[in-house]
């Protein structure tokens, strides 16, 4: 999917070939230690530092579709709540 917001959409849910599911753990979620520059921007799925207004877009996209109570990961909420705060105050 493709927005004149932001691009294309960020996503980890995809198919593998043949039709089975993705395997569960993605490098893209794992946090290990203290958030940085280059996690968050992986975590958002980014190449550079965005505007405000790209970096709530991602994140209301991304938290849509992992927020625990819609059926998503806690961790994987966590690490994208973390990347936000520390893309906001940079």
């Amino acid at each position: 999917m493709y927005s004149k917001y932001f691009g294309k959409r960020p996503t980890s849910t995809f198919t593998m070939p043949g039709g089975g599911a993705a395997p569960p753990v993605d490098s893209r979620w794992q946090l290990e230690g203290k958030m940085t520059l280059r996690t968050a921007l992986r975590i958002f799925g980014l190449d550079k530092t965005p505007n405000r207004a790209t970096l709530l877009a991602r994140m209301r996209v991304l938290m849509l579709e992992h927020h625990p109570d819609r059926g998503g990961e806690q961790r994987i909420a966590a690490a994208i709540g973390a990347a936000y705060n520390y893309l906001k105050a940079s």
